[in-house]
């Protein structure tokens, strides 16, 4: 597992992590993770495991899917009313 350069760990944010190109080899998921979130339950438990995770990348993508999932879950719960 390669480490982060200065460049980036600029991209650690939650409106940027997209730009990390090829996450896994800094210990993070693949890009195609985040599709989690078009099943709320599932994206909120991997979100949840993410964030209690050692690596810096893993935290920020696992807040993104946490985010996401819980935002794509009051919609859905919101319409079905």
């Amino acid at each position: 597992m390669e480490q982060l350069t200065d460049e980036q760990r600029e991209n650690l944010s939650f409106f940027k992590v997209h730009k990390i190109k090829n996450p896994k080899e800094y210990g993070g998921w693949s890009k195609w993770m985040g599709a989690w979130c078009l099943i709320p339950i599932i994206g909120l438990i991997i979100g949840i495991v993410g964030m209690v995770s050692d690596n810096e990348l893993k935290k920020v993508q696992g807040k993104v899917l946490f985010t996401s999932s819980l935002i794509l879950g009051i919609l859905g719960a919101a319409q079905s009313i």
